[in-house]
């Protein structure tokens, strides 16, 4: 995860997103009504800008590990799954890791 945590960050910073933007961009306005965001819902928009990610697997992977618990000994793939809309928020800025625009 480390790595594509890595290549959202210097996408993000060749946009010129702050760091403290980032909810922003993440939180639809559905995830924001909703309270809450599926990996399906993650999954489509970090493949749109300012996230652009070039493959869905990797969309997925990150949506995936923003949503779902890794405490849990086994795991099935459910792109319904959802979770907390300050958890997305809080996984993601982990994932990427505080930076400053130059």
């Amino acid at each position: 995860m480390s790595k594509a945590g890595l290549a959202l960050k210097y996408q993000l910073m060749c946009k010129n997103i702050e760091y403290s933007e980032i909810d922003g961009y993440i939180i639809s306005s559905d995830i924001r009504r909703k309270g809450k965001g599926s990996i399906l819902e993650i999954v489509s928009i970090l493949m749109k800008d300012p996230f652009a990610m070039p493959q869905i697997d990797d969309a997925i992977n990150i949506a995936r590990y923003i949503v779902e618990d890794n405490s849990e000994s086994k795991i099935m793939f459910d792109e319904s799954r959802s979770i907390e809309s300050s958890v997305v928020k809080t996984v993601l800025k982990n994932l990427v890791g505080k930076y400053s625009l130059f």
